[in-house]
């Protein structure tokens, strides 16, 4: 399968060599989808035969056809990128993406070259040392240019993992197994949950717990003979977590680098976790003791000796002095 086509400017180099970017696979779910790709085989085969004919015949005549001879592999081109458009708008889904993921600079700038043969590239925040879009492809129009252009921004973003296979704008939330039912103990359920998803599958869910924002991920290759690659996590405009999160380098593959900063971010996020679980436990703790303070003080009757626990009542206290009152009188008399 060859990899999608892309232009780079010069100074740095991307963080995804272009090679290594395969396009998207495509399986046919239906009749209907393989009679629409082979009439779009057909479509490009017409193209080139259409423009083979044009240029042999003004090539007979040149005195009639003074127009300059068509090129057939820009329009074999042409129509081969027109046909792996399609009918879908990927120019409204990858802003549709834009807007669900927002960023604090401009994330989303498409250039567009030409008049009459139109070219359009485009830039995204995720890589932003990328040109999105074919340099050698021109468009007759203008909507196709930039339509091409979006659709290899989204096979990037589908590629590196930033949107699911399906081209969703957004990762459907994780569904946790429920727990067979066995004779013996019982495992917890969280346990299966966590063993069924990746680290960077459940840092979303858990950050949300936690009232804090998703994480963005820092990635980038830093070898052009082997795919090793470094990388960490940050939370850009929040105070409470300042600085990088599961640094790491020297890590083969962009998503084994991203599965070895989530499982650090995982610790550091539950360490949170357990820190507020036990304040929140000590604190449980000294209102019950309080509780259990008030109840004993509001049970407690007058003459209670603290120390001991014998309660003297009132009225035993008073005959007892009344008696040595009339001793004290005798023995005067």
């Amino acid at each position: 399968m060859n990899p999608p086509n892309f232009s780079f400017n010069p100074q740095p180099p991307p963080p995804y060599p272009p090679s290594q970017i395969p396009q998207v696979s495509r399986t046919f779910q239906s009749i209907e989808d393989f009679v629409r790709e082979q009439d779009q085989l057909d479509a490009v085969k017409s193209a080139e035969l259409k423009a083979r004919a044009a240029t042999a015949l003004a090539n007979s005549n040149p005195k009639k056809f003074k127009k300059a001879p068509i090129d057939v592999e820009a329009v074999a081109a042409e129509a081969r990128a027109v046909a792996e458009i399609e009918d879908t708008n990927w120019t409204g889904r990858l802003g549709e993406y834009r807007a669900a993921h927002p960023t604090a600079v401009k994330g989303l700038e498409y250039t567009e070259i030409g008049t009459g043969k139109f070219r359009c590239t485009v830039k995204i925040h995720e890589a932003p040392h990328i040109q999105f879009g074919d340099s050698n492809v021109s468009f007759t129009k203008k909507k196709d240019a930039k339509q091409f252009a979006s659709k290899k921004a989204i096979d990037w973003l589908i590629y590196s993992g930033f949107m699911p296979p399906n081209g969703a704008v957004r990762w459907p939330k994780p569904t946790p197994i429920p727990a067979a039912k066995v004779i013996g103990p019982k495992i917890p359920t969280t346990a299966l949950t966590q063993k069924a998803t990746t680290f960077a599958g459940q840092i979303p869910e858990l950050c949300h717990s936690l009232g804090f924002k998703i994480p963005t991920y820092k990635i980038e290759r830093i070898s052009e003979e082997a795919p090793l690659y470094k990388g960490y996590a940050h939370f850009p405009g929040d105070p409470r977590i300042e600085g990088k999160i599961g640094e790491v380098t020297d890590i083969y593959g962009q998503k084994n680098a991203k599965e070895k900063i989530a499982a650090i971010l995982w610790s550091f996020l539950k360490d949170i976790e357990r820190q507020r679980l036990e304040k929140h436990e000590e604190k449980e703790e000294e209102e019950e003791e309080e509780e259990e303070d008030r109840k004993r003080k509001r049970s407690q009757t007058p003459g209670e000796d603290q120390n001991t626990g014998k309660v003297i009542k009132v009225e035993e206290q008073n005959l007892e002095e009344n008696v040595r009152e009339s001793l004290k009188l005798e023995e005067s008399k």
